[in-house]
């Protein structure tokens, strides 16, 4: 086996050539989830503006592949706002665009760089985004700029209301205060916002966990991502866990990050972070005391949350709608 050494990276992200839409199935555009986001919606763009993450949060891979390109050129790049704009527009031209989904970690950078991205981009193509951002970069003046250029919602990476666990497991050096002056932020100029938690974690105590629903319940975001920590292959939590005895490097990739623990927890604790996932993602609810209160007993647990699901349904689809669909899963037992 021959293996080549690793490319140079490209400097100059305007050089690189325009995406071939084509070859991706039209799916990708008119069906996915981020039209949800905004009504009427019907054709999504995803746009990059840049590549490579500068931070090296312990969990993430970014950190991993930033080592295999190292003297290969410089990590972090951003295109200039002309080359985005132009790249969006051949997209609108030959699809149409309703919304823009920006995939980049960061996009709150240079001022200079905002400002005429927010004067092109909001002459020129005008239709609402959604992007990702660190809570250290949702900065008054920022936020001020990218609400102007067209944003309407923001997504925040919490991952841990445990500063503790934040800065010595995640490699994430940003206070509570800081978190909670980013979502603050984000309301100041209406945008809604989004919050990515994750639990699960090794060293993570109920104390831990009770910190980071504290701080949801303190920051309030509109929507929330709660998953279940997963070691990804490279990352310095993946080398943790497995040094520990916690994992096993065999173990094969889940299909999603909500189902359970793959680390070698007892079967208690796998189950306890369960629930607390279910309560995490249902953090607003006005019953979520009685869950954590409900959290020793697993069959008090698992009929609140039934309760829980089956007055959400009669709120979704009606009451008689909700009675026939469990008639019809009963008849199916019987």
């Amino acid at each position: 086996v021959i293996k080549n050494e690793m490319r140079n990276l490209v400097s100059d992200l305007d050089k690189i050539p325009f995406p071939y839409w084509k070859i991706f199935d039209d799916i990708h555009y008119d069906d996915s989830y981020i039209k949800e986001l905004f009504k009427g919606a019907k054709i999504v763009g995803a746009f990059e503006g840049s590549r490579g993450c500068p931070y090296a949060c312990g969990y993430c891979t970014n950190d991993y592949v930033r080592t295999l390109y190292r003297s290969k050129g410089k990590w972090r790049r951003e295109k200039s706002p002309e080359r985005i704009v132009q790249e969006v527009r051949l997209f609108r031209d030959e699809y149409g665009l309703d919304c823009v989904y920006w995939i980049d970690e960061i996009v709150l950078t240079n001022i200079e760089r905002l400002k005429r991205f927010r004067d092109l981009y909001s002459s020129e193509i005008g239709v609402p985004f959604v992007f990702m951002e660190r809570p250290e970069n949702m900065t008054d003046e920022k936020v001020n700029i990218i609400k102007q250029a067209g944003a309407q919602k923001v997504l925040i990476g919490i991952e841990s209301g445990d500063e503790n666990i934040r800065r010595n497991l995640l490699n994430r050096h940003h206070s509570q205060e800081t978190i909670i002056s980013a979502f603050r932020t984000a309301k100041k100029y209406d945008l809604t916002t989004h919050a990515f938690v994750m639990i699960g974690f090794p060293g993570e105590d109920r104390n831990s966990i009770e910190a980071t629903y504290k701080l949801l319940r303190e920051v309030q975001p509109d929507t929330i991502q709660a998953t279940i920590f997963y070691p990804l292959r490279g990352t310095k939590l993946c080398e943790k866990v497995v040094g520990e005895g916690l994992f096993d490097l065999r173990t094969p990739m889940p299909m999603n990050y909500y189902d359970g623990s793959c680390l070698n927890f007892p079967e208690s604790k796998k189950k306890q972070i369960l629930r607390w996932q279910f309560i995490l993602s249902n953090y607003n609810s006005r019953v979520s005391g009685l869950y954590i209160i409900a959290l020793p007993s697993q069959l008090i647990f698992r009929i609140f949350v039934l309760f829980f699901r089956v007055c959400m349904k009669f709120r979704r689809v009606g009451f008689f709608s909700t009675l026939k669909a469990i008639w019809r899963k009963i008849k199916v037992k019987l």
